[in-house]
């Protein structure tokens, strides 16, 4: 009996390792593990930055930070965007090739995007910050790199440990010099450097790619030039919807006011896999039954997609909406000077709400091919932004920033859902 018993034990965790290995011939579900530590990353290090930095202290890092996510915006573009596309139908030595010629670019491009940070640092009167921010740009952008690299040949089983020592370890050590006293504005920075280089030393072996340049180099910076620039175009027009507000808020309010702004805004981040991952789920799938010439099943595609999300989202949204002190309380602490935002974080519910469904309709445009129209849908939230969301944040501070971005994607689902039923019309008329 013993010896069954022990036989059937066996028997069951070899089955559980089986299972287990299986896991990495699946890549969809290697992705969402990988959004999700990035995600999840990403969420703990906000939250405890905003509660542990000094409110001046924390609205300067959400400035110098924002002018990071900018400027990778604009690496992704012209690096990253090629990369994936070309490392696709790449063998492994391409892919090594590439990734080698992308991390040189990488740094020659980091050489003119550094003068922006000394720039962004001056002006807030800041300049001791900028040689720990442009070291967390070089290596934040190498490491994204590499891990697109991995990314494009579907190795997200890979990708996910050296995600993890980036993206959980800065919560880690955010976590431990908070604790210790010793977390600033410099000292966030330099963890973001230090855990973005260990990640990219990590998955750099896992590519067994080295940062040497090819005799292709060039040829390669010539096709990410044509590959990225309309993209790039794209990226340099969110200055002005999601970039410009901050900067706006601290010339008339202060710092302060931005890392109000900001530390609502963290709350909401917790819902970043649901909005990052339903329209990545939509495009291909639009565009597979558009291929096969089934527009109603088109629709049917966009409703199932669209009501998961909901299924995830309305609940969290729910309880921010009726216990939004609580939420605040509970993240930030009960002393913290946030606590008086709570009806500021109802509203970003409803800004929230509004940037889900613009990129479930932003989505399936993209899957139509209909990509002037999704210009189009970008233009009419930047001009509300201009001369509709900048003007209330100079006059009102959070408060109108909030205003505006909820006129603004107010405006780009509108123009989105109008396009739609454009092109439905016109499909129709064939």
């Amino acid at each position: 009996m013993v010896f069954l018993i022990g036989t059937l034990s066996i028997h069951k965790i070899i089955k559980t390792l089986k299972f287990i290995r299986s896991f990495r011939h699946k890549p969809a579900l290697w992705v969402l593990i990988d959004q999700g530590v990035v995600s999840l990353g990403n969420f703990l290090t906000n939250i405890l930055i905003a509660r542990n930095l000094p409110q001046s202290e924390y609205g300067t890092y959400v400035l110098i930070y924002g002018v990071l996510i900018f400027l990778n915006s604009l690496h992704s573009s012209l690096i990253i965007y090629p990369l994936s596309v070309k490392g696709a139908i790449a063998d492994e030595k391409d892919l090594r090739r590439l990734t080698g010629d992308s991390l040189i670019l990488t740094t020659i491009l980091w050489l003119f995007l550094s003068l922006v940070i000394v720039a962004a640092t001056a002006f807030i009167h800041r300049i001791e910050i900028a040689p720990m921010a442009i070291c967390a740009l070089w290596l934040w952008q190498n490491q994204e790199s590499v891990r697109r690299s991995l990314m494009s040949h579907l190795r997200y089983a890979e990708s996910v440990w050296g995600d993890s020592l980036s993206y959980l370890g800065q919560a880690g050590l955010v976590w431990f010099l908070a604790q210790q006293g010793q977390l600033s504005v410099e000292s966030a920075f330099i963890i973001i450097g230090v855990t973005s280089g260990i990640a990219a030393i990590t998955q750099l072996a896992q590519l067994k790619a080295k940062p040497i340049p090819s005799p292709q180099i060039w040829h390669f910076a010539i096709t990410a030039w044509d590959l990225g620039r309309w993209s790039l175009l794209s990226n340099l027009a969110t200055i002005f919807n999601i970039h410009a507000p901050p900067w706006v808020l601290t010339m008339f309010h202060g710092t302060g006011e931005v890392a109000s702004l900001q530390a609502i805004n963290n709350i909401l981040g917790s819902t970043n896999p649901i909005l990052q991952s339903t329209p990545s789920l939509i495009i291909p799938s639009v565009a597979k039954a558009r291929l096969e010439g089934k527009m109603p099943a088109v629709w049917q595609v966009v409703k199932n997609y669209t009501a998961q999300g909901l299924l995830f989202l309305l609940p969290i949204y729910s309880f921010i909406l009726v216990f939004p002190r609580k939420v605040i309380e509970l993240l930030y602490g009960s002393n913290s000077p946030y606590l008086e935002f709570e009806q500021m974080l109802r509203l970003v519910v409803l800004v929230y709400g509004l940037v889900y469904f613009s990129q479930v309709v932003g989505a399936t445009l993209q899957g139509l091919e209909e990509n002037k129209s999704v210009f189009l849908a970008q233009c009419a939230s930047i001009t509300s932004a201009v001369f509709v969301g900048l003007p209330l944040a100079a006059f009102i501070g959070a408060l109108g920033a909030i205003i505006g971005s909820i006129v603004s994607g107010f405006g780009r689902v509108t123009i989105g859902i109008v396009l739609l039923r454009k092109f439905q019309n016109s499909q129709k008329s064939i």
